[in-house]
């Protein structure tokens, strides 16, 4: 079963497909969902999630979710406080992650963040090097 979800800018992932997760129980040990910025997903979502995802701890970025106001989060932010549920509903969580690692661990995840785009720095610079001896 899934646990972590981290999804970009660039997703088409809408409440039904949540929903059709949900329920067909994939999602049932997600611990962290972070969606960088989603025009199709709503508090429809964020509610299911809620009530089927008991190990859920981190939910983000809700602020960049367009089908979510800033008063839906507000009253949701509420709710949490109010209810002292175990979550964090704020944005910036993978930075957070990373601040809160040390060691093996921080450098693991700078390479799991750089390796690709330094890979792609040395073929360029490779690939300028062999342009330059034709």
């Amino acid at each position: 079963a899934l646990k972590i979800i981290h999804l970009g800018y660039a997703t088409s992932v809408d409440d039904s497909v949540f929903t059709e997760a949900l329920h067909s129980g994939a999602l049932e040990k997600l611990q962290e969902l972070q969606i960088e910025r989603s025009n199709d997903l709503s508090m429809t979502s964020v509610y299911a999630l809620l009530e089927h995802c008991r190990d859920l701890k981190s939910l983000g970025d809700l602020r960049a979710w367009s089908g979510i106001s800033g008063q839906e989060l507000g009253e949701l932010r509420l709710l949490a406080h109010i209810q002292n549920w175990d979550i964090d509903l704020s944005s910036h969580q993978i930075l957070r992650r990373f601040l809160g690692l040390s060691g093996e661990e921080r450098e693991t995840m700078i390479n799991l963040l750089t390796g690709p785009v330094l890979e792609r720095i040395r073929l360029a610079e490779l690939d300028h090097r062999n342009q330059q001896q034709e």
